[in-house]
């Protein structure tokens, strides 16, 4: 029993903050319900953060 409840204690809290990744959002239809998102982007583009070289090929 007291394995059940482990896995279920590791298990749990990862499940609820997985739905934040779900496909087009929580509800899967693309709508975000984040506040302070910009309307358009500068024209310069986001900020860069970051970049690899020499990856490979896919």
């Amino acid at each position: 029993m007291s394995k059940i409840l482990t896995v279920l204690g590791i298990v749990m809290p990862l499940l609820l903050t997985a739905q934040i990744s779900q496909w087009r959002g929580i509800n899967r239809d693309g709508i975000f319900e984040e506040s302070g998102l910009l309307k358009e982007w500068p024209e310069e583009g986001p900020e860069l953060l970051l970049t690899i070289d020499d990856i490979g090929r896919g």
